[in-house]
């Protein structure tokens, strides 16, 4: 049986979080294992729930923008924004973000990695 994608969520919405946690619980070999409502609790949440992955609200009580590289570092890194401008998707991407989904459904594209391990870090 192979483990679980670990999955914590920082976003400031609760509904949002809600939803996507509802999501995820229907998907086979995902857990989600924490969640945040602010940037500043990203690193105690993250050395306390080890996690494959973050779900990061590129704009909580702050942006997020600049706790992306120290992040990436440690964990792969996925931006879920409203934002509709193109930079605030490239500095993120630059910043160390392994992809940037938009919460609208307009704008979801249906791809998929082609493997589990394609988002696990090396």
């Amino acid at each position: 049986m192979e483990t679980p994608l670990r999955i914590a969520i920082a976003d400031d919405h609760a509904l949002f979080r809600q939803g996507l946690k509802s999501q995820l619980r229907l998907q086979p070999g995902l857990v989600v294992v924490g969640e945040v409502d602010r940037a500043d609790q990203l690193e105690a949440m993250i050395a306390a729930t080890p996690c494959d992955i973050v779900l990061l609200d590129l704009q909580m009580e702050r942006s997020s923008l600049a706790d992306i590289k120290a992040l990436a570092e440690r964990v792969t890194v996925v931006v879920v924004t409203a934002s509709e401008h193109p930079d605030d998707a490239l500095a993120a991407l630059r910043s160390g973000a392994r992809a940037v989904v938009s919460r609208w459904p307009r704008a979801t594209c249906g791809c998929r990695p082609r493997s589990r391990s394609t988002w696990r870090r090396a």
